[in-house]
Protein backbone atom coordinates (compact mmCIF):
# COMPACT_ATOMS: atom_id res chain seq x y z
CA UNK A 1 0.00 0.00 0.00
CA UNK A 2 1.07 3.58 -0.50
CA UNK A 3 0.51 5.33 2.82
CA UNK A 4 -2.79 5.34 4.70
CA UNK A 5 -6.24 4.87 3.23
CA UNK A 6 -9.33 4.25 5.33
CA UNK A 7 -11.00 2.30 2.51
CA UNK A 8 -7.93 0.19 1.67
CA UNK A 9 -7.48 -0.51 5.37
CA UNK A 10 -11.01 -1.87 5.72
CA UNK A 11 -10.53 -3.99 2.59
CA UNK A 12 -7.28 -5.53 3.78
CA UNK A 13 -8.45 -6.14 7.34
CA UNK A 14 -11.56 -7.92 6.03
CA UNK A 15 -9.49 -9.97 3.57
CA UNK A 16 -7.16 -11.04 6.39
CA UNK A 17 -10.11 -12.75 8.08
CA UNK A 18 -10.16 -15.29 5.23
CA UNK A 19 -6.75 -15.20 3.50
CA UNK A 20 -3.11 -15.21 4.53
CA UNK A 21 -0.91 -12.57 2.92
CA UNK A 22 1.78 -10.09 3.79
CA UNK A 23 1.85 -6.36 3.17
CA UNK A 24 4.54 -3.91 2.13
CA UNK A 25 3.66 -0.39 3.22
CA UNK A 26 5.38 2.63 1.69
CA UNK A 27 6.24 5.33 4.22
CA UNK A 28 6.68 8.94 3.29
CA UNK A 29 6.51 12.37 4.80
CA UNK A 30 5.07 14.69 5.93
CA UNK A 31 1.99 12.74 7.07
CA UNK A 32 3.58 9.43 8.21
CA UNK A 33 0.58 7.61 6.74
CA UNK A 34 2.62 4.50 6.10
CA UNK A 35 3.56 4.22 9.77
CA UNK A 36 -0.11 4.47 10.73
CA UNK A 37 -1.04 1.82 8.16
CA UNK A 38 1.77 -0.52 9.22
CA UNK A 39 0.75 -0.29 12.87
CA UNK A 40 -2.88 -1.07 12.01
CA UNK A 41 -1.99 -4.12 9.90
CA UNK A 42 0.64 -5.46 12.31
CA UNK A 43 -1.79 -5.18 15.24
CA UNK A 44 -4.27 -7.24 13.18
CA UNK A 45 -1.64 -9.98 12.81
CA UNK A 46 -0.84 -9.32 9.15
CA UNK A 47 2.90 -9.67 8.39
CA UNK A 48 3.92 -6.10 7.51
CA UNK A 49 7.09 -4.56 6.09
CA UNK A 50 7.67 -0.80 5.98
CA UNK A 51 9.75 0.62 3.13
CA UNK A 52 10.55 4.24 2.32
CA UNK A 53 8.47 5.43 -0.61
CA UNK A 54 11.68 6.27 -2.47
CA UNK A 55 12.46 2.52 -2.54
CA UNK A 56 9.18 1.60 -4.25
CA UNK A 57 10.88 0.68 -7.53
CA UNK A 58 13.01 -1.87 -5.66
CA UNK A 59 10.14 -3.66 -3.89
CA UNK A 60 7.48 -3.43 -6.62
CA UNK A 61 8.90 -6.35 -8.60
CA UNK A 62 8.23 -8.62 -5.60
CA UNK A 63 4.56 -7.58 -5.33
CA UNK A 64 1.67 -9.63 -6.67
CA UNK A 65 -0.84 -6.81 -6.21
CA UNK A 66 -0.71 -3.07 -5.58
CA UNK A 67 -3.58 -1.27 -3.86
CA UNK A 68 -3.77 2.48 -3.38
CA UNK A 69 -6.53 4.67 -2.07
CA UNK A 70 -7.70 7.79 -3.86
CA UNK A 71 -8.41 11.31 -2.74
CA UNK A 72 -10.96 11.42 -5.53
CA UNK A 73 -12.12 9.82 -8.77
CA UNK A 74 -13.08 12.16 -11.58
CA UNK A 75 -15.79 11.78 -14.20
CA UNK A 76 -13.47 10.40 -16.90
CA UNK A 77 -12.15 7.69 -14.57
CA UNK A 78 -8.97 9.50 -13.57
CA UNK A 79 -7.73 9.15 -10.03
CA UNK A 80 -6.51 11.99 -7.84
CA UNK A 81 -4.00 10.93 -5.20
CA UNK A 82 -0.99 12.26 -3.37
CA UNK A 83 2.38 12.74 -5.02
CA UNK A 84 4.24 9.46 -5.43
CA UNK A 85 1.33 7.43 -6.75
CA UNK A 86 2.01 6.49 -10.35
CA UNK A 87 -0.59 5.11 -12.72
Amino acid sequence: THGWSRVVSKLLLKAAEHKQFSIVVLEGRPDAGGAKAAKTYAEAGIPTTVVLDSAMAYVIEKADLVIVGAEGVVENGGVVNKVGTYS
